[in-house]
């Protein structure tokens, strides 16, 4: 993940896999080359980051309002929703967000209470099921960018993702609703 930024030479790049039953991840792990650093998770089990000589339990951040909460939003001129506005209702609420052109990354991040959110309005994302079980194991939530339980089909298509350390994410779906096409 983050070929665009890899092109570039910014080291945000990823690698990531995990393992589905149905709708269900079972496994999902994050490797972070730059920084030699791994999250993973195995359902039921906790998720960990490994690196830096130890290997250390995942806890998603307590930051329990928007206000200077740090949010994901990666998107692009046809995107199914406005993120532009999104962007703007979040400014509005002093949030600090950004645009890292790399998905996966935010999941580690998020599990490690170092961001806050990620909203991706893609219908074809490889990386959510890889985050959304890394991301809940250390605490947090996942969902579609509507709210609902995340679906797979059988490409891996989904209906985008908000996935948080779970006290910001009704707010944050609320205001992708305002902004819906």
């Amino acid at each position: 993940d983050g070929t665009i930024p890899f092109s570039r030479g910014l080291p945000i790049s990823t690698f990531c896999i995990s393992v589905l039953r149905g709708n269900e991840p079972l496994v999902a792990v994050i490797h972070d080359p730059f920084m030699n650093r791994t999250w993973s998770a195995v359902k039921g089990n906790g998720a960990v980051l490994s690196g830096g000589g130890g290997v250390y339990l995942l806890k998603t951040s307590t930051h329990a309002e928007l206000y200077r909460s740090n949010v994901s939003l990666i998107w692009w001129a046809k995107a199914d929703y406005n993120l532009s506005l999104v962007a703007e209702k979040l400014m509005d609420e002093t949030v600090l967000w950004g645009n890292y052109l790399s998905v996966a990354i935010m999941g580690g991040l998020i599990a490690s209470g170092e961001y806050d959110a990620s909203v991706f309005p893609g219908r074809r994302s490889l990386e959510t099921p890889t985050m959304q079980l890394i991301v809940e194991e250390a605490g947090g939530r996942a969902t579609d960018i509507h709210g609902n339980a995340l679906v797979y089909g059988p490409k891996g298509e989904t209906d985008g993702h908000i996935i948080s350390n779970g006290l910001i994410h009704d707010r944050l779906v609320e205001i992708v609703h305002l902004c819906r096409p």
